[in-house]
């Protein structure tokens, strides 16, 4: 379901590319905090992994605009108290032997090799950890310092495993946080972004993200997710998208400006997605199904009821904020009871 909701989301955008081209578009990735830990041998396929959502790269690297990739990939990322983990599938795009010319660690030109570029800015502020992964499992790993590259630094005791397949090379590594030499705190969130290099077929989680162009990655999101600290988020991200952008995360799309998101358009969604659920649920012969269906949109027309007298006598900027990503969930999750009801009226007949 949420490899679905990923590939709606990124066609989404990409069917919408002159509005993407106006906003900024911001790209969120939970981290799962895992249960157990994990065999580090690049077949991710260990039992902690199954909670964890995957992402698609869906982005063609270097684009001014939306274009699709002409690969398939996807990642996952999950952190413990100890280290981040990531896992990553890429699925082989022609009969070609994959790139395996370069041996050495820390090779720049790695990158020319069927590989992978991974980067991490703690602070969303250009000074990234950046590491490239081949197919071969050869890595090179470097900071971006103000002076510029810091090949000194090296992630000493990260693990970075990868198997290559009749179908996909995958890869599989965790960083301990005392190699990054900080530990995130819940609710914060780093700057982040996955690239691919295969062939002609190089893609982006992100659209337009680059080593020259931090400000473009995503936001890897430690503790709870952005609902639980949209202020924080709105901080974070307009050091770099500034005052025009678009969220594009698991419940929906969310509008903002600089004087908040548009309330009259979260509303108007929320209202939708209520309205249609309702109507899904009322068709129902099942009484008590019926009864259950209702009752749980009960606080999401609260929440609706909330927003639109806000609306009506005006809200400052903080408030609309709140507003509009609680409208968001809403909206979200009356699409799940609607859904719920029409399974129920196919179960029905």
């Amino acid at each position: 379901m949420h490899r679905i909701i990923a590939t709606l989301l990124a066609l989404l955008c990409l069917l919408t590319a002159s509005f993407c081209l106006a906003t900024e578009e911001v790209v969120l990735y939970d981290c799962l905090r895992l249960s157990a830990p994990l065999t580090i041998d690049g077949k991710a396929d260990d039992a902690a992994w199954k909670a964890a959502s995957w992402a698609e790269l869906p982005y063609k690297f270097l684009q001014e605009t939306p274009t699709p990739a002409g690969s398939r990939s996807e990642f996952r990322a999950g952190c413990d108290d100890e280290s981040l983990y990531l896992t990553a599938i890429f699925y082989h795009d022609s009969d070609e032997a994959l790139k395996a010319n370069h041996a050495g660690r820390d090779d720049p030109d790695l990158w020319m090799d069927d590989s992978t570029e991974i980067y991490f800015d703690p602070a969303s502020d250009g000074h990234f950890f950046k590491f490239i992964v081949s197919s071969a499992g050869i890595v090179t790993d470097f900071r971006q310092t103000d002076a510029g590259i810091d090949y000194s630094w090296t992630a000493t005791n990260a693990k970075v495993a990868t198997l290559v397949t009749d179908k996909a090379w995958s890869l599989e590594m965790s960083v301990p946080w005392q190699d990054f030499g900080v530990k995130p705190e819940p609710g914060s969130m780093w700057g982040f972004e996955v690239l691919r290099f295969s062939g002609k077929n190089w893609a982006s989680w992100t659209m337009g993200a680059s080593y020259n162009h931090p400000e473009k990655f995503g936001y890897l999101c430690f503790g709870g997710g952005f609902l639980s600290a949209f202020g924080k988020l709105v901080d974070s991200v307009r050091k770099t998208k500034g005052d025009q952008w678009r969220l594009v995360s698991p419940v929906g799309l969310l509008q903002f400006s600089a004087a908040g998101p548009s309330l009259d358009a979260a509303i108007a969604r929320a209202s939708q997605q209520i309205t249609e659920a309702r109507f899904e649920a009322a068709v129902l012969s099942d009484a008590k199904k019926r009864a259950d269906l209702l009752v749980k949109l009960t606080p999401l027309q609260a929440m609706l009821d909330e927003a639109k007298q806000a609306a009506a006598v005006g809200a400052d900027g903080t408030r609309i904020q709140s507003l509009s990503a609680k409208l968001a969930e809403a909206a979200a999750l009356a699409k799940d009871v609607g859904f719920e009801a029409r399974i129920a009226q196919a179960l029905e007949k």
